[in-house]
């Protein structure tokens, strides 16, 4: 039997985490003396060390408890959400570590596209699944490539000024006007922007990653949160 104060010095782990690992029952010790003194088995360290060890997979400490608990084909099923979850993660920081290789190549500044042709293009396939059939697409697939750079670090200036908006209420006049320029600078540059269309842009700001981080790296973090919200308000 090992003390709390031993097992926090064989795993790194503070005495203040496993208490709170104790008091979740994620790890409950093997015997609490009647001093209080919490004792642990080599069980409970076997335990500790699947903790740790799913805890470096960035598992949460719920799921923990259910992985350490659920049956082999649950584990496996959640073994696989976690592995699509964080390869998600890695394809999200390869495209910001690209982006800040395309700001050091041009000397970090700022007025310059910040995203690359290639994921200019990966914008375009997203909006071509989602409104290839439509008019008002087909109508943007007809502008050339040449265009485009542009076009998008113009749109960037817009999410910009979104940003600095964010400490008034989305329903204000100031920041219903700045959609309807959002709105009209779509249907001028890219196709035709339909309320509907333009609800639909709104909810990819805040459901795609890549829209997320081009609006929050323009405006500063939240800002495509708060101009989806600022757009829910324009088209009701």
């Amino acid at each position: 039997m090992k003390t709390v104060k031993e097992v926090s010095h064989l795993s790194g782990v503070s005495i203040r985490t496993l208490h709170y690992y104790d008091k979740i029952g994620l790890l409950k010790p093997t015997i609490v003396a009647e001093n209080g003194y919490r004792y642990y088995d080599g069980t409970a360290l076997s335990r500790l060390q699947m903790i740790l060890y799913f805890r470096d997979l960035s598992f949460p400490l719920e799921t923990i408890k259910t992985l350490l608990m659920c049956s082999r084909d649950d584990r496996y099923i959640l073994l696989g959400q976690q592995l699509a979850s964080l390869q998600q993660e890695s394809r999200a920081l390869t495209q910001k570590i690209n982006r800040l290789k395309h700001l050091q190549e041009k000397k970090g500044g700022l007025t310059m596209l910040s995203y690359t042709k290639e994921e200019v293009l990966a914008f375009q396939k997203e909006a071509k699944e989602k409104w290839g059939d439509t008019e008002a697409y087909q109508d943007f697939a007809k502008r050339t490539q040449e265009e485009l750079p542009s076009a998008v670090d113009d749109l960037r200036l817009l999410f910009v000024s979104f940003g600095r908006m964010q400490d008034l209420p989305a329903d204000t006049e100031e920041v219903q006007a700045q959609v309807k320029a959002l709105k009209d600078y779509i249907s001028e540059h890219f196709y035709e922007c339909t309320d509907d269309i333009l609800k639909g842009l709104g909810e990819l700001y805040v459901t795609d990653q890549r829209f997320t981080d081009f609006i929050d790296q323009a405006g500063g973090r939240g800002t495509a949160n708060y101009v989806n919200k600022a757009i829910a308000i324009y088209v009701k």
